[in-house]
């Protein structure tokens, strides 16, 4: 698989320009439409993220496991290395927030939830900083029920307003046009409403009728006059008042057929009078990629074209209208036909065990023609009661549908995802009139386009800005001095011409201390204020979050261990012990420096016990001589540690005066307290003179937060006496990340499960891609 899941299955696409189809009516070329186009998405790729987790319910207290799993379009260079994981409450409150490091385009975590957490229904949302440019329509969120410390369940309070909404199937109403308009209908929760309504001219006279499904969708012709301005009315809502959109005296009308082998596109025109002859083509776009264009041909205002559906790209695409000059006049999207994915097959036994049972889980991948290809999965086996599939999506659904759609989450979506179902086809496409996200307009081509205001960060990143006033900031050295546990690291970043100032594609777990101060050449100090953290979207885009009745109170128990007391005590610490982040036991050898010593610290040097100086092979240092420790590897150099910090630039160490030197110290090889760097060449200590307790002004003081740390999910073994004799049953028997089926297509995995565990109704589920970038699901 390519790093970062760059995968082919859904962005990259072949070009198919419908050859057979094309004439000699002179429009905006294919080559031309699909360069600006890809020109613009490689700088502005499509960044996806799915997350399969163990369960949709859980208690107070539990561990969510999950693996995220990331998607690029395929011109994309670069990829994010962080992806942000929150669990978000009714009121769009985030009341846990993680992230986890992306490579080869997964991560795998948990999130702890707070055992004070009270009852309700929460989302759990996945996204990386790059996805804001694009808003929080694009972050990854599923439903989650959590039963808390509370006696009842908490619901939502009851809304039972109508919001009904009308969509013109190609952007616009045209007077004098017939039009195919969808509907969608939804309560105050957010939840679709089956609905009868009507549509009023001027004079409150009905001109048509329409009604919408269980899940609040439905359609209907209309054909809008000159002089009209038209409302809408539901049956069971006097005086409701719905505004329809406003009918324009010119424009364009788009209306797909679909017939069995073929997709018949009718586009209707009604010019304005001084428009006079433009080119206009139909152009076939997904994910930044053009399929194909083909020119437009007005007969009587009216053309229609028939395109093979066998030509047409798998899951959703877009369909636009365009002139010479790129200017849309009309667009919409469109799921002509299924997209192949990789079959996942699972079965399951049980054997009788000491103690319990061994459950083994087969799994079974097949791609394209049902051959049996290698894939990478993640597998859960939960507690059937603790699992509510009516709100689970899953990898095939979500990336080839659900993604494509913004707002509120779609109630039953599996119900859409019928293959099999020519009707299903249908039902999808009223979720795209309704519901649908064009990312890429081909507006983009027309150029003026802003920078990302989001990076694609590539690791952990800090930064602020330096408040220089009328100083040059290119004078300015900003300082950093990052602590975690007991390493302390020196770092360096430079300012740019609006004095702001970075550091990236860090790695670490917990968190850092940071300090950051800017001097310039004359020792004056200048305030720093931070960067903000990443900038979250309004609550208002949290999806209402809606407890169904049906949702019961489930079975919890006490979980805390309590420790017996212990009582610590500690020795007084030297003053040279403060200043180390290390013990006495590490010193190899000590030098002190004392008074009365000036001039090159490459003099002082050879005089420490265990210490010699040798010339550098590389050219670029001239004859310069450098530290050796003896008994190090031939030609190493040794590390510099400056009162406790890292020195990543050795130059800094040999550019001082002897005269600030207070110690050195040569660390035993031993020595392992820092990190972040290669010391094979030894550790070298260096403490300077202290002058007071002099401090640096204006310095800037942070908290770092890193990555959380991967937890690895317990699988108990026969031996572990604790786990058989304890009678409370898990709810999550089994959650394993990463499962590699080998190229018979073929994995198995095995589990200890108690005495209480086997009257357990049990839930498998598995999610993955395989080598060539098929995806797949199975649940059962």
């Amino acid at each position: 698989m390519k790093p970062y899941l760059k995968v082919t299955f859904v962005f990259l696409l072949i070009s198919v320009l419908f050859n057979a189809l094309a004439t000699s009516h002179e429009v905006p070329n294919d080559t031309t439409v699909a360069t600006r186009l890809g020109n613009y998405i490689s700088e502005r790729p499509i960044e996806k993220l799915y997350m399969h987790q163990d369960r949709t319910c859980y208690v107070a207290g539990e561990t969510i496991w999950f693996k995220v799993y990331q998607i690029l379009s395929a011109s994309a260079r670069h990829a994010s290395g962080v992806a942000y994981v929150d669990l978000v409450n009714a009121k769009g409150e985030v009341v846990v927030k993680a992230k986890y490091p992306l490579s080869d385009g997964q991560a795998s975590g948990s999130l702890d939830i707070p055992a004070e957490l009270p009852t309700g229904c929460y989302q759990i949302r996945a996204y990386t900083q790059w996805m804001f440019n694009e808003g929080a329509e694009g972050f990854f969120r599923r439903e989650l029920k959590i039963k808390g410390l509370t006696e009842h369940p908490v619901t939502s309070v009851a809304d039972s307003s109508v919001h009904v909404r009308f969509f013109p199937e190609g952007g616009d109403l045209v007077e004098g046009l017939v039009s195919k308009v969808a509907v969608e209908a939804v309560d105050g929760t957010g939840k679709g409403r089956r609905v009868k309504g009507m549509i009023l001219d001027s004079n409150k006279e009905v001109v048509q009728r329409f009604q919408t499904n269980a899940e609040g969708l439905g359609s209907f012709f209309f054909q809008p006059q000159a002089g009209q301005r038209y409302s809408a009315k539901v049956d069971s809502i006097p005086d409701s008042g719905i505004t329809v959109p406003k009918a324009l005296r010119h424009g364009w009308v788009l209306n797909l057929k679909r017939f069995k082998e073929v997709l018949r596109v009718l586009l209707t025109h009604k010019p304005e009078a001084e428009e006079g002859m433009r080119r206009y083509s139909l152009v076939f776009h997904q994910g930044g990629q053009v399929w194909g264009q083909l020119p437009v041909e007005l007969a009587n205002r009216r053309a229609d074209i028939d395109v093979p559906i066998e030509k047409l790209p798998t899951g959703v695409f877009t369909m636009t209208v365009i002139d010479e000059n790129y200017q849309v006049y009309c667009e919409r999207l469109v799921f002509a036909r299924y997209p192949e994915t990789l079959n996942i097959g699972l079965t399951s036994e049980t054997t009788e065990q000491e103690g319990g049972q061994r459950m083994t889980v087969h799994i079974e991948t097949h791609g394209i023609g049902g051959k049996p290809c290698p894939a990478q999965v993640s597998l859960a086996v939960v507690d059937g009661s603790m699992e509510d599939s009516a709100i689970r999506t899953n990898f095939k659904t979500y990336l080839f549908l659900e993604s494509e759609l913004r707002g509120r989450g779609v109630e039953h979506l599996g119900r859409f995802w019928k293959p099999d179902a020519l009707e299903s086809l249908s039902d999808i496409e009223l979720l795209l009139l309704t519901r649908g996200w064009c990312r890429y307009s081909l507006n983009h081509l027309q150029g003026g386009q802003k920078e990302p205001a989001y990076p694609m960060e590539q690791g952990l990143s800090i930064g602020g800005k330096v408040e220089t006033g009328l100083q040059k900031v290119g004078s300015i050295t900003v300082q950093a001095i990052l602590q975690q546990d007991s390493i302390r690291q020196l770092v360096f970043a430079s300012l740019d011409k609006d004095g702001h100032f970075a550091l990236s594609d860090f790695s670490f777990e917990g968190t850092k201390e940071v300090m950051f101060s800017a001097t310039d050449g004359k020792k004056r100090t200048f305030p720093i204020v931070m960067d903000a953290p990443v900038r979250m979207p309004p609550a208002s885009y949290i999806s209402s979050l809606y407890m169904p009745d049906s949702f019961q109170a489930l079975p919890f128990g006490e979980g805390t261990i309590r420790l017996d007391e212990v009582k610590v005590t500690a020795r007084k610490k030297g003053q040279m012990e403060k200043r180390r982040p290390y013990s006495e036991g590490f010193v190899k050898s000590t030098f002190d420096v004392g008074e009365n010593n000036y001039g090159d610290i490459r003099r002082l040097l050879p005089r420490v016990p265990g210490l010699t100086m040798i010339f550098s092979k590389e050219k670029s240092k001239g004859n310069l001589t450098y530290a050796h420790m003896n008994g190090t590897p031939s030609g190493s150099m040794v590390t510099f540690v400056l009162d406790g910090l890292v020195v990543k630039d050795s130059e800094m160490v040999y550019s001082m005066d002897v005269s600030h030197v207070e110690r050195i110290e040569v660390l035993q090889q031993t020595a392992t307290m820092f990190g972040g760097f290669n010391s094979q060449g030894g550790i070298v200590a260096i403490y300077t003179k202290r002058v007071g307790d002099a401090t640096v002004s204006n310095k800037q003081i942070c908290q770092w937060i890193g990555f959380n740390q991967t937890k690895e999910f317990y699988v108990p073994a026969l031996s572990d006496s604790s786990f058989i004799q304890n009678t409370r049953p898990r709810h999550t028997l089994y959650w394993n990340p990463n499962i590699a089926t080998d190229e018979s297509g073929k994995a198995k995995v095995s589990f200890l499960l108690k005495k209480s565990e086997a009257q357990l109704t049990p839930i498998i589920h598995s999610e993955g891609y395989s080598k060539e970038g098929l995806i797949g699901a199975d649940y059962r």
